[in-house]
């Protein structure tokens, strides 16, 4: 705690780099290039990077983001000699006469691997992410330190990319690729839960650290440090001062009827909540997976529950909608099973075959909650997830609303304006006060995102939805639509509530 007061006293203040309007519109075009290239290939690499990377060096402000004091040397002096003879090796990687190549037995990569199966327990925990999940979605950089043992975007402290020692590793591709790092793992998180993280590059004998901050009106800027010669203790530097400094928070304490649940991994979030797989002990003694759904303050999770006991409570329930397994205490939210793999992630389609056996359940799920008076209002991928081989849930029931409720003005639509429905884009565009829920809505949702599911690459042209106008929106559907006749007739099965001809029809799309 006292080298972290310390410490504290030590960080420079990050300025805005964006005062600059010709440097802001510069980073916003950079940015727009780089999110197409990471959707095409995920990590971007060649001279299109160095390009982009050239960008980010010449309109970062070169401030030092950590400061190496003599506390951070002595942490860095007790952290090698715990880990014993990794730290021998470590030592000597970091004179300026090494020459590690980044990968191999003996790369660099492999040595702080090693460092990190021997840290010692306490409130950080770094991960060796070539072995386990990333807190980066599909991008995956070499080392993750987190507060506590689980891996949670949220609760990271820092992003590490590691480098060979012979060559330049701080090249503009290098710090490209450390932006693309932070900029994911912001991505994955609502502004409110968090705004900023903060990564770095190294080869162990130099570092250079860099902040990725989200900007309220939108995009990212970016604060790259000067280079430091000392990178074990500039570590230590940037690991004891205050997390929450750059956006890092303790994972959630979650209990049910006074008992802790066991916390496993990070699932998701949106503007309301954020949501966790954890480990709940079932009748049996055996662990059983459940989803927790924390809401974000000042939100809570009320709604969502009498929605999904009113749709349990009649008849058996609604087949292929949550069950709530728990309310965890102090209002922390809703323990929910059960936990299934999103539509939206990657290789769905081609790693499980059996998918379109599960559209007739999911519709008629639909059907029931429709008949009960309840519309969803947010069908999209991400809310749709596969349980086992061939069983679709829709999850996520915090936007459904009566169908008798009182029509809304459009400024307080609730849902995904990406996946609307036609007519519910065309109220929006009018700015109607008018805006109701019906079924129809979302049986057209549904549709619009299968047809994303299985078109990935044209479903591109949805990517800046963010700045279109509803009309745009519209309009970019209708056009879609026109290039698929068969998705165009199922858009007017929905439009006309035919349950029975959507849920075969997406089954024949799937077969």
């Amino acid at each position: 705690a006292a080298a972290a007061a310390s410490l504290g006293q030590g960080h420079a203040s990050l300025p805005r780099i964006d005062e600059n309007q010709e440097l802001r519109a510069e980073l916003r075009a950079f940015e727009q290039r780089m999110r197409a290239l990471v959707a095409q290939k995920g990590v971007v690499v060649g001279e299109s990077a160095s390009t982009l990377g050239e960008q980010v060096v010449r309109t970062a402000t070169r401030e030092q983001l950590v400061t190496v004091t003599d506390a951070a040397r002595r942490a860095a002096e007790g952290l090698l000699w715990r880990a014993g003879q990794v730290g021998v090796q470590v030592r000597r990687a970091t004179r300026l006469q090494s020459q590690l190549k980044e990968a191999g037995s003996a790369g660099v990569q492999q040595l702080v691997s090693e460092l990190v199966k021997a840290q010692p327990p306490g409130q950080l925990c770094a991960h060796d992410v070539h072995t386990t999940e990333s807190v980066c979605g599909r991008l995956r950089p070499d080392l993750v330190v987190t507060l506590g043992p689980q891996l949670l975007p949220n609760s990271t402290v820092l992003v590490v990319d590691l480098k060979r020692q012979d060559g330049s590793y701080n090249s503009p591709a290098h710090i490209h690729q450390l932006a693309s790092y932070g900029v994911a793992l912001l991505d994955q998180l609502p502004a409110t839960s968090r705004s900023k993280v903060l990564l770095a590059v190294t080869d162990l004998r130099r570092i250079q650290f860099l902040c990725v901050t989200r900007q309220a009106s939108g995009g990212f800027s970016y604060q790259l440090s000067a280079e430091m010669g000392e990178a074990i203790p500039a570590l230590c530097a940037a690991l004891l001062a205050p997390p929450q400094r750059y956006g890092a928070s303790p994972p959630p304490e979650l209990k049910l009827a006074g008992r802790a649940v066991e916390l496993v991994s990070f699932l998701g979030a949106g503007a309301t909540s954020s949501v966790y797989e954890c480990r709940l002990p079932n009748s049996q003694g055996e662990a059983e997976a459940v989803a927790a759904k924390v809401p974000l303050e000042p939100h809570t999770t009320s709604h969502e529950q009498r929605v999904l006991q009113e749709l349990a409570a009649a008849g058996e329930g609604c087949p292929c909608i949550p069950r709530i397994m728990g309310m965890l205490d102090n209002n922390k939210g809703l323990l929910l099973g059960p936990v299934g793999m999103p539509l939206a992630a990657e290789g769905m389609l081609t790693d499980h075959p059996r998918l379109f056996n599960g559209f007739g359940g999911l519709v008629h799920a639909l059907r029931e909650a429709h008949e009960r008076g309840w519309v969803h209002r947010d069908v999209r991928p991400d809310n749709l997830v596969l349980v086992g081989e061939s069983s679709l849930y829709l999850i996520d029931w915090g936007c459904a609303t009566q169908q008798d409720e009182e029509p809304i003005p459009a400024s307080s639509f609730c849902g995904t304006i990406k996946y609307a429905s036609d007519r519910v884009l065309q109220l929006l565009a009018a700015k109607s006060d008018q805006l109701d829920a019906r079924p129809e809505d979302d049986l057209q949702s549904l549709v619009k995102a299968m047809w994303a599911v299985s078109h990935p690459l044209e479903a591109q042209v949805l990517a800046p939805v963010g700045k279109q106008k509803f009309s745009n929106l519209l309009k970019t559907w209708q056009d879609v639509m026109l290039g698929h006749p068969v998705w165009s007739r199922l858009m007017d099965a929905a439009a006309a509530a035919q349950y029975d001809a959507v849920a075969q029809g997406l089954a024949d799309r799937f077969d």
